[in-house]
């Protein structure tokens, strides 16, 4: 008899704590604005789905690394500082770590052939993720 009665209080006690529809959205905010204040980006990432998408990040991701490292390339001795080589070192690393997570995740989730040689995973896109990944 006594379950009779403790099985509505559970289930109602679920359906309380349950969370609302607009709370990740809310606890992502939240989470941010904490990450903020100690100069710190969280975001959801946007994965690439067609092959042109692909390519079109791993060119951007290419010409902003190349672009970053040749301004540190180009300062005079006298100019380098802290933030104008090891910050910019760091947000090129974590530009060309993001595009490289997510273009590794497709490889293997792309098992079918036609995805697979679409030119994305294949030929020289192919071997810059091969290349990301390499441990040396």
């Amino acid at each position: 008899m006594f379950w009779k009665h403790s099985v509505p209080a559970a289930l109602l006690a679920v359906l309380v704590l349950l969370p609302t529809p607009g709370s990740a959205a809310d606890a992502l905010a939240a989470f941010q604005a904490r990450a903020a204040r100690f100069h710190t980006v969280v975001s959801i990432p946007e994965f690439e789905t067609t092959p042109e998408a692909v390519k079109a990040t791993a060119d951007k991701t290419i010409a902003a690394g190349n672009a970053a490292l040749d301004s540190i390339g180009q300062l005079h001795p006298s100019e380098v500082n802290f933030h104008n080589t090891i910050r910019a070192l760091d947000d090129v690393n974590y530009l060309l770590q993001g595009a490289s997570d997510r273009l590794s995740l497709m490889q293997p989730c792309a098992r079918l052939r036609p995805r697979r040689s679409s030119g994305c995973l294949s030929g020289p896109w192919a071997r810059i993720i091969a290349r990301m990944f390499t441990r040396r």
